[in-house]
């Protein structure tokens, strides 16, 4: 008797998950507003604050440093247009390693979400909290003394924290403090750009008469395009979260370009002003450019800059912490990482257990983790993935004739974009190869390593309890495939 009973109600428990399954999806809640804010407040962090040093030290010369801004801004425009239409052909959230996947099979793609998830994301993160927990240190510093490592990691926990806490409440909540943060920092960056622009009305324009003086004619300019690049990275948000846009194939090129001349502008207006305001010697003996500058321009108000700063950095994690978790929900989706990454909250429909993990390994970052070598590590992996979706979108528009973007680019430019970065990827190992780039070869080698568990499905004794047990704790439960 117990038996069919059993049976009956085991066939009820599955057909009710399967039906659960199929309603839970990521659901189109993003705008043209919050989409653009998503791209410009993970654009816009620590980079436009920390980078200008080290573009100015491996450039040589303000003129080849303000042109490197302006190059690196037009080549992430160029890359932009063709995430742009991928995301028009694609609307599944996922980004690049959707891209791959579909175009070259699942170890690459493998290769790439391991790299993210693992390494470049966390990192990234890892690396924007510990400059939050230096600004929060400069606005106790200008009262008191500064504080000891200790209570600056403990900061940097409440901002990873504080992080976890938003993206896994709402998407509403994590969009409205994106658009947020985005105004603030923007407006402030304007500031600054403003305040050059009325230093060259004056007819002072400080160190930009040097124009070319100094500049170094070997391949250190190419750290300064790494330093750079940093900078502007994070344009790929907005495709990381295409299955949540509204209008995807109106709202995702647009959202790209417009949000990256703002970007470009912005940049390109901040750095004349650092160099109208600043001596080349105070330029290069301050990795806070930005509180430098605000000290020479505006005296005692200057306490806004370390305030705009964290602003820029919050929002820009807040904007990495969310594109993530929806790389990691793709992936897991095409069972490329446990089942668990995949599954929605039953009633806010965001992948809390993806936000959790990747969460906990930024936290387990603070424990060695080193700005400079981050940074570094951090434009080395985003070279090797970007390379790999343009050679992505050229396969697709050669052969596959159901591939139908709204727009396209033209085929030359995804073959332009690869050799550049193939040279950016290449220079450094012949010239001073760096440590964090052996790191991140590495690593790709341990995913090669890992790569048959995947393929084979070799499942860990006691999964399925594991599984349950956080189906349990945090209220989630499998969505419906990709179609």
């Amino acid at each position: 008797m117990d038996g069919p009973t059993q049976e009956r109600e085991d066939d009820k428990t599955i057909e009710s998950e399967e039906n659960v399954s199929s309603l839970l999806h990521l659901k189109r809640r993003i705008g043209l507003v919050g989409a653009a804010s998503f791209v410009i407040g993970n654009v816009i962090g620590s980079g436009i604050f920390v980078s200008p040093k080290n573009v100015l030290v491996y450039s040589g010369s303000i003129g080849l440093c303000l042109t490197i801004w302006v190059g690196v801004g037009l080549f992430v425009l160029i890359i932009s247009l063709v995430y742009a239409e991928l995301g028009t052909a694609f609307h599944h959230s996922g980004a690049d390693y959707i891209y791959i996947k579909d175009a070259f099979g699942g170890l690459p793609a493998f290769l790439v979400v391991w790299v993210q998830a693992i390494l470049q994301y966390p990192a990234s993160r890892t690396l924007k909290a510990l400059v939050f927990a230096d600004y929060v240190d400069s606005l106790v510093s200008s009262t008191s003394c500064n504080l000891p490592r200790s209570i600056k990691i403990m900061i940097a926990v409440i901002e990873l924290m504080s992080l976890a806490l938003t993206s896994m409440t709402s998407v509403r909540l994590t969009t409205n403090i994106q658009v947020f943060f985005t105004a603030t920092k923007t407006i402030a960056l304007i500031i600054i750009g403003v305040g050059g622009i009325v230093k060259l009305a004056q007819g002072s324009f400080g160190e930009l008469k040097t124009g070319f003086e100094g500049t170094n004619e070997h391949f250190t300019v190419v750290l300064a395009v790494y330093s750079c690049f940093y900078a502007y990275d994070g344009w790929r948000a907005i495709n990381i979260i295409a299955e949540e846009i509204k209008q995807p194939k109106r709202n995702i090129p647009l959202a790209l370009v417009l949000s990256t001349f703002v970007i470009m502008t912005v940049y390109v207006l901040a750095n004349v002003s650092y160099f109208t305001v600043l001596t080349k010697r105070e330029f290069l003996t301050s990795w806070t450019v930005a509180n430098t500058w605000g000290q020479k321009m505006i005296g005692s108000a200057s306490i806004i800059i370390p305030i705009s700063v964290l602003c820029s950095v919050h929002g820009s994690n807040n904007g990495s912490s969310f594109g993530i978790s929806r790389i990691m929900f793709a992936a897991s989706r095409e069972e490329q990482l446990p089942e668990l990454m995949s599954y929605l909250h039953v009633k806010s429909l965001i992948p809390t257990f993806s936000i959790a993990f990747s969460i906990l390994i930024s936290l387990l970052l603070l424990i060695s983790a080193e700005i400079g070598q981050l940074i570094n590590l951090v434009g080395f992996a985003t070279f090797i993935y970007v390379c790999g979706t343009m050679a992505a979108n050229i396969k697709f528009r050669l052969t596959i004739k159901e591939y139908n973007p709204i727009f396209k680019v033209p085929l030359f430019i995804p073959v332009i974009c690869i050799i550049i970065l193939l040279f950016l990827l290449i220079v450094p190992f012949v010239h001073k190869p760096q440590t964090e780039f052996l790191y991140a070869v590495a690593f790709i080698g341990a995913g090669l390593i890992l790569y048959p568990l995947v393929y084979f499905k070799i499942q860990i004794p006691g999964y399925d309890h594991v599984t349950v047990f956080f189906q349990l704790l945090m209220n989630i439960a499998p969505p419906a495939k990709r179609e």
